[in-house]
């Protein structure tokens, strides 16, 4: 969790002018999303990832 704070920090870090000013944003977005999702239903996040796993022929 660490190296991926990081990561996300560094790409921030400066903050993108122009253009790219939204691009964190959606990105935060999009993170909330999936987090909110893993907390909120983790019923509904295992039952994907299994899916996932045995679409991938992994199971």
């Amino acid at each position: 969790m660490a190296v991926l704070g990081y990561t996300l920090y560094r790409n921030v870090v400066p903050y993108p002018t122009g253009a790219a000013f939204w691009l964190p944003i959606t990105a935060g977005a999009w993170i909330a999303v999936a987090l909110a999702a893993v907390l909120l239903s983790p019923a509904l996040v295992r039952r994907i990832g299994r899916r996932l796993t045995e679409e991938e022929g992994l199971a």
